[in-house]
């Protein structure tokens, strides 16, 4: 903790220096010329640090004395992310089940404590708040942690915190310990909670385990970030995806867009529209709406999500476009019951190019989106027609389509994220309760939802893990688009970023909604069969060359997981780019890091001496499920 008696000048001038040789951080515009109304001075009585913000001081007694019994009140009972290991359900095909499972029944038996030893280094201590940064180094010295995220509302206190503390030794900390140092300055505070969240997803995910989450003070934004931010940790280990996935993927692109000429909704093409746009989902909200929906028929461009369309046509409403983005056989089931039941003539799909290849001939037309971050989009695709933001769930996409097609207002209609009451998990009228099959009564599977979540009208309502991850993208979503305005209309789960707005309240003006005309200048995709045969094969070949790396790299590094991580770090990371050796790598990405994941939390709950068995258990793991990938 530098003294409040170090010559600010002086100071400011070395940490310039430091900083920019050693964080990545922008100092193009200047921060000695940011302009704020934080200000920092010396207390008159005292002459302690502190930090005027208008007419009031930030810390309450000085900052250095504040920050000295914060730091010391937190480490008796620091706030820690604990990612507890429980074994997959059983009779799952998955190869990362199959590592998992075995790491469980080697050792989950043997766990002597529920949270992760605090001497061995964690992934990260995030703090929310910088201000002076007097709290920094006490916490580096008490903390066995990686990677250093600091955030906070404004660049401001950053210009402050270097005339107050020396940056060069907190960096010189943390990249000792492998780790590095990422600032985060947003005033959205569902902006900054995502970026936080990002960030923590990093190349040190393996090591999120133990984590350190760390408030220094009490200001709007802040306050807000951190508890958008607490909500999104039950997914925040959750996998980028897994392999046998992406291979399904890669097959079913293939075949549909292989030799043919293929429409495809891109970003940045449509001309901004006069008419707003409702996506309408299955939750069980949209019963209370079908007639606010059939006031509102005429006044806007009608987008059902998934089975969203059965609601609709069950209501006898039409939408003008249907979304799908999964490649399940459920998925094709639901359109399939859909249309031996109703007439889907004059509906249009907009699909991932990832969608059952039997999907798109039920429809009359069909318009491909390319996913970003899919194997079958870098291998194949054009990187000028990737749509961000287009997932991960079906109403994800159809708010994607809309904003692509030009509608400035999107309006969410049964797109809850979860239920007033946790029994009830959709629709009526949806084919989990119009179908006969125990499988869809009973959710066809989903997650139970028995998380408590704040309602979008009301103060509670039931979400789930995978729900809560929707709901973070929408807010993202929200947030990346300030130019377009998402509504919820849906009574389930508030989303910060989408206004609640009541349906019975809407109103529009009618409007001519021309379809043909949305779809006409969209750009076409054309890939020939053979340059998709030339890339599935560079896959093959680079998925052989890359399983005896990998096993190369866990069979040498037994000693301890930190050790394990950081040799699978070197080759999991910066898998980016559209050739077959950064794609096969990333298809194997998702898989290896769930097993690097359990391995790494069990290894901190075991007793020492069996800590080495861990370690070199989860590299064997390792080493099996990379030839499995492999093989397949």
């Amino acid at each position: 903790m530098t003294s409040s008696s170090a010559d600010p000048k002086t100071l400011y001038e070395r940490n310039l220096i430091a900083l920019a040789e050693h964080v990545s951080f922008d100092f193009a515009h200047g921060l000695a010329t940011f302009q704020s109304d934080l200000e920092l001075v010396k207390e008159d009585a005292s002459g302690l640090l502190n930090i005027k913000v208008g007419d009031r001081f930030l810390y309450p007694t000085g900052a250095e004395p504040f920050a000295a019994r914060q730091v010391a009140e937190y480490v008796e009972k620091p706030q820690r992310l604990s990612l507890r290991p429980s074994p997959p359900a059983p009779g799952s095909a998955l190869i990362s089940d199959h590592a998992v499972a075995s790491l469980h029944n080697r050792f989950g038996s043997k766990l002597v404590t529920t949270q992760r030893d605090p001497d061995l280094i964690a992934g990260y201590l995030t703090i929310f708040g910088l201000g002076l940064g007097l709290q920094i180094s006490p916490l580096l010295e008490r903390l066995n942690v990686r990677n250093l995220v600091i955030a906070d509302g404004t660049p401001a206190f950053l210009t402050l915190s270097m005339q107050a503390i020396e940056w060069a030794d907190i960096i010189a900390t943390v990249s000792e310990r492998g780790g590095r140092v990422t600032f985060i300055f947003d005033g959205d505070p569902v902006a900054l909670s995502n970026k936080v969240y990002e960030a923590m997803r990093g190349p040190d995910r393996g090591l999120l385990d133990g984590s350190y989450i760390y408030g220094h003070y009490r200001l709007p934004v802040l306050e807000r970030a951190l508890a958008l931010f607490m909500e999104s940790l039950p997914v925040i280990g959750d996998s980028d995806g897994f392999f046998e996935d992406e291979c399904l993927m890669l097959r079913n692109a293939a075949a549909n867009i292989a030799d043919k000429n293929v429409p495809v909704l891109a970003p940045g093409v449509a001309a901004a529209q006069p008419f707003p746009a409702i996506v309408v989902g299955s939750g069980p909200s949209i019963d209370g709406e079908i007639e606010n929906l059939r006031r509102l028929r005429d006044r806007c461009l009608l987008i059902s999500g998934g089975t969203g369309l059965g609601v609709l046509l069950e209501a006898g409403l039409k939408p003008d476009f249907h979304c799908e983005i999964e490649n399940v056989p459920d998925i094709l089931t639901v359109n399939q019951t859909a249309a031996a039941k109703h007439d889907l003539a004059g509906i249009r799909l907009v699909a991932a190019s990832t969608v059952d290849p039997l999907l798109p001939p039920l429809f009359e037309e069909t318009i491909f989106v390319l996913r970003e971050n899919l194997s079958p989009t870098r291998l194949f695709g054009n990187p000028d027609l990737v749509l961000p933001m287009a997932g991960p769930t079906v109403t994800h996409l159809a708010c994607r389509a809309a904003m692509a097609m030009g509608c400035r207002d999107i309006y969410l209609f049964g797109v809850d994220l979860g239920s007033v009451e946790a029994e009830r998990h959709h629709s009526g009228a949806s084919i989990y309760n119009l179908s006969d099959d125990p499988y869809w009564r009973g959710g066809a599977a989903m997650e139970k939802l028995t998380i408590p979540a704040t309602g979008n009208f009301r103060e509670q309502v039931f979400t789930s893990r995978e729900f809560a991850f929707a709901r973070l993208y929408f807010s993202t979503l929200a947030s990346l688009n300030p130019d377009f305005r998402i509504y919820n209309c849906s009574d389930g789960v508030r989303i910060e970023g989408a206004p609640a707005q009541p349906g019975s309240a809407l109103s529009l003006a009618p409007v001519t909604v021309d379809v043909a005309a949305l779809i006409d200048g969209l750009p076409i995709l054309s890939v020939p069969h053979d340059r998709v045969d030339r890339a599935m094969q560079g896959l093959g070949d680079a998925m052989s060359a890359l399983a005896p790396k990998i096993a190369g790299i866990a069979g040498r590094t037994t000693v301890d997981m930190l050790a394990v991580n950081d040799g699978l770090k070197s080759v999991l990371v910066n898998s980016d780019g559209d050739t077959a050796e950064p794609t096969a790598t990333f298809m194997m990405a998702g898989t290896l890091q769930m097993v690097l994941q359990t391995g790494n939390s069990l290894y901190g709950r075991v007793s020492p001496g069996r800590r080495a068995d861990v370690a070199a258990e989860t590299a064997k793991a390792l080493a099996r499920a990379a030839w499995e990938m492999a093989e397949v």
